[in-house]
């Protein structure tokens, strides 16, 4: 056995192959972590698309609607309940996109206080209306006008090696994530009818 080792350890052929293995592994794997992370991206973009045209429908059915505060046709620009239905829209769309773990929950618009919880589709649609956020084109709508809506969600990146790549930071979590952009365009069919007498 030892006259193995020692032939072994004198034989310079097998080295050269297992050092350039050696070197180039690290680079393979954070190729293959890249490629990885961007097919997820593919699918989240997907998806947020999906959350834009979620939204989307969700504003040309609540323009319309008469709310106290907020006449037929107007969305206010802060503290609009139909911008909340427009936003729960196009959050509970992106809910898939948040991580399937406990990571915690940012209240509000703060990124101070974490909670540690339990998986759930409540804590991923919190998680999901802090990482999403929804546009209006304008305030004040025709009956007949198209509606615009933007949605930006930042996907968390799950993969460390890309993630320092293709990700920043994202509050008290240190979450790596991107943002991903999708816009949506539907025509206001709400509102009362014109009738015209002949």
């Amino acid at each position: 056995m030892l006259q193995v080792c020692r032939r072994f350890l004198r034989d310079e052929t097998g080295a050269t192959p297992a050092l350039e293995f050696v070197l180039v592994l690290p680079l393979l794997l954070i190729v293959i972590a890249i490629v990885a992370q961007l097919a997820l991206l593919l699918v989240a973009q997907t998806v947020v698309e999906l959350a834009a045209f979620q939204a989307a429908r969700a504003a040309i059915v609540w323009v319309p609607a008469r709310l106290e505060g907020e006449p037929a046709g107007r969305i206010a620009p802060s503290r609009s309940a139909k911008l909340a239905h427009v936003r729960g829209a196009a959050a509970i769309t992106c809910a898939v996109l948040t991580p399937a773990i406990a990571v915690g929950v940012i209240d509000g618009a703060s990124d101070t206080e974490v909670r540690l919880e339990r998986p759930s589709l409540l804590l991923s649609t919190q998680l999901a209306r802090t990482l999403t956020r929804v546009r209006l084109d304008r305030a004040a709508y025709r009956s007949d006008s198209p509606v615009t809506v933007t949605v930006e969600h930042d996907f968390v990146l799950r993969i460390p090696g890309a993630a320092r790549l293709l990700g920043k930071t994202f509050g008290a979590l240190g979450l790596r994530v991107r943002t991903l952009r999708a816009s949506a365009t539907l025509t206001n069919q709400g509102g009362a009818p014109e009738v015209r007498r002949a």
